[in-house]
């Protein structure tokens, strides 16, 4: 794994027809729903924790993992703000990635069991991951 410092251009992230950033469901990030990270990022400089992105694209772009909300608030933000960045390499296409995020979702924030329970199901339906490795990423 590596550390490096990016710009907002350097993610390869979705965005709608208007370049506001989708979660990974493909909702739109609105101010509102980074309005605890529009008062953090200011008051330390910087965003604190790391967004993690897959290694770069032939294109020169990082796709981004983890930290969608981190990103569109330094957007809404404006000006040329680095940000740091965690670049993991990882097999296992979307359902890794997902699995990553529920993993970490799970870390930072108290999420409730059905939480959990509805991101393990998620890893069994969408991303044909069985049981047992759902479980084991869960640990």
């Amino acid at each position: 794994m590596q550390t490096m410092e990016l710009t907002a251009e350097q993610f390869l992230v979705e965005r709608d027809e208007e370049g506001k950033i989708l979660n990974p469901r493909g909702k739109r990030i609105e101010r509102a729903d980074v309005a605890d990270l529009l008062i953090t990022i200011p008051a330390f400089g910087r965003v604190l924790v790391p967004l993690i992105v897959k290694p770069q694209t032939a294109e020169g772009l990082y796709p981004l993992r983890d930290g969608h909300r981190r990103l569109a608030a330094a957007g809404f933000l404006g000006g040329a703000m680095s940000l740091p960045a965690l670049i993991v390499e990882a097999e296992g296409g979307a359902g890794m990635d997902f699995a990553m995020m529920l993993a970490l979702n799970t870390a930072r924030q108290q999420l409730k069991p059905s939480q959990i329970a509805r991101g393990l199901i998620r890893l069994v339906e969408d991303h044909q991951w069985n049981e047992k490795r759902a479980a084991e990423r869960s640990e």
